[in-house]
C-alpha cells in the first residue's frame, strides 16, 4: 500500500481536515491536463455531501447505463439511496443546500460489481441518463490488454486540483482530460491491486480522489476504467475492457 494510493475514500476524519494549499502545484495533483467538455464522462456524487472524497467519476455506455470502478462502490459508497450522477459538466455551487441544486443529475436504480474480486469495475444504472439521452462511448470491441501497449489514449475524469479540500477550486469544479501512453499492458491479474493497464503522462498524472472511475479512451473508444494513482512513477493504473470484461458488460445490460 506504500506504492500506490488507490482513489479511494479515505474515512470520514479528512472532512474536516483543512490542509494549506502549497504555492507550486501538489507533487500528486494533476500537471498539464486540459479543461474537457467529454458529455460521455459523468460524475458519480453522494448528493448533499460537499466533502471531494465522495466524487468519483464513470462512463456512460448507453440506456442510462455507466460504468465505474468497483471500490467507488465498496469503499467510497456509491449507492441506490443517496448517490447521485451529474452530467452537463456542471459547476456545482457548494454553497447552496442541495434542494436548491437544479443542475442535470438523476438516482441511481441498480448496482452490478463484478464478480471477479480482483477487477475493479462496477455498472450503475440512471434512469435519467437514458430520458434526457445523454450522450454515449462506444466501447472496445474486446481482444487483450496487451493489444492497448504503446496505445495513445486520453483519461477522462473530476478530480480534485488543489491539496486544500476547503478551498472552492480543489472541488471536482470542472472535469479534466490527460493525455496518456500505455507502457504498460498485461491481462494477468493477480490481486485486487494488479493494473492490466499502466499509463503515463510527460508532465504528471491524476489526483488520487475524484478521477476513479473515469473514463479512458483509446483509438476513439472506451477502452478501460480508471482505477489508481502511483505517486513515485507518476502513472495511472486502468482495467482494460478486453474480451471477458466486454462480455461481462453486455451480459448485465445487453450493450
Amino acid at each position: 500500500m506504500a506504492r500506490f494510493k488507490k482513489l479511494r475514500f479515505l474515512a470520514a476524519a479528512a472532512l474536516s481536515t483543512v490542509l494549506v494549499a502549497p504555492v507550486a502545484a501538489p507533487a500528486h495533483a494533476v500537471v498539464g491536463g486540459f479543461n474537457s467538455n467529454q458529455s460521455a464522462t459523468v460524475r458519480l456524487w453522494a448528493y448533499g455531501y460537499k466533502a471531494p472524497d465522495l466524487l468519483c467519476s464513470g462512463s456512460h455506455i448507453g440506456n442510462g447505463w455507466v460504468l465505474t470502478a468497483k471500490h467507488c462502490v465498496d469503499d467510497i459508497g456509491v449507492n441506490t439511496w443517496s448517490s447521485r450522477v451529474v452530467w452537463g459538466n456542471p459547476r456545482i455551487n457548494w454553497n447552496l443546500p442541495e434542494d436548491q441544486y437544479t443542475g442535470p443529475n438523476s438516482g441511481i436504480d441498480r448496482i452490478v460489481t463484478h464478480p471477479d474480486e480482483n477487477k475493479d469495475m462496477a455498472l450503475v444504472h440512471v434512469p435519467g441518463l437514458a430520458k434526457a439521452r445523454v450522450a454515449t462511448y462506444r466501447l472496445r470491441d474486446g481482444g487483450t490488454a496487451e493489444d492497448l501497449k504503446n496505445a495513445r489514449c486520453t483519461a477522462y475524469g473530476y478530480g480534485l486540483w488543489e491539496d486544500n479540500i476547503d478551498s472552492e477550486s480543489s472541488y471536482a469544479q470542472r472535469q479534466r482530460g490527460l493525455k496518456m501512453k500505455i507502457r504498460y499492458a498485461s491481462t494477468s491479474i493477480k490481486n485486487s491491486n494488479s493494473a492490466q493497464l499502466r499509463g503515463y503522462n510527460d508532465r504528471g498524472g491524476f489526483l488520487v480522489t475524484g478521477d476513479s472511475g473515469g473514463s479512458l479512451v483509446c483509438n476513439g473508444v472506451l477502452s478501460g476504467v480508471t482505477v489508481a494513482y502511483w505517486p513515485k512513477s507518476k502513472s495511472n493504473s486502468f482495467m482494460s475492457i478486453s474480451a471477458p470484461e466486454r462480455d461481462w458488460i453486455y451480459r448485465t445490460t445487453g450493450i
